[in-house]
């Protein structure tokens, strides 16, 4: 399954997807990505993200508004139901943005996106307003304000 997303999702996306491969090991399947050098978006100091907002808010913003409006044929039976349709803060996301972000320090910008397997088709509007996972509410309330420009720019 996240093996299928990940291909699926990675030409769609405004941010490095790396692949991810799938073997066996000793009767486990394992899931490999190749080594990605940066931090985990919610490892950055408070005070560097937020010197950084305008940096990081838009990265994080395109990358939710171009996966979750995509609707990729190949993985198409993974959502809820065959009517179900892209729209606001709605269609393809993975919950726990904090923790797979990776940034380069140097820069502020958004390097990868890892590790799929959380992601589903839906509602996800929680991850801008109450998800406690989240990286911290500033950032993700500029990113909420990044996607609303983004979204709202496509319907004119």
């Amino acid at each position: 399954r996240e093996k299928r997303i990940v291909d699926a999702l990675s030409p769609l996306s405004p941010i490095y997807i790396p692949p991810v491969t799938v073997f066996e090991y000793r009767g486990v399947l394992v899931r490999r990505y190749p080594f990605i050098s940066g931090v985990r978006l919610r490892e950055i100091p408070l005070d560097v993200a937020m010197k950084n907002i305008k940096k990081l808010a838009p990265q994080v913003a395109r990358f939710i508004y171009e996966i979750g409006r995509s609707d990729p044929a190949q993985i198409r039976d993974l959502k809820p139901s065959k009517n179900s349709a892209p729209a606001y803060q709605y269609g393809w996301f993975h919950g726990d943005i904090g923790d797979n972000f990776m940034v380069d320090m140097n820069t502020m910008k958004i390097i990868a996106f890892i590790d799929w397997e959380d992601c589903y088709f839906g509602n996800f509007s929680d991850t801008f307003t109450g998800d406690c996972r989240s990286p911290n509410r500033e950032l993700m309330d500029a990113a909420l304000h990044e996607y609303d420009k983004l979204y709202n720019k496509d319907l004119k």
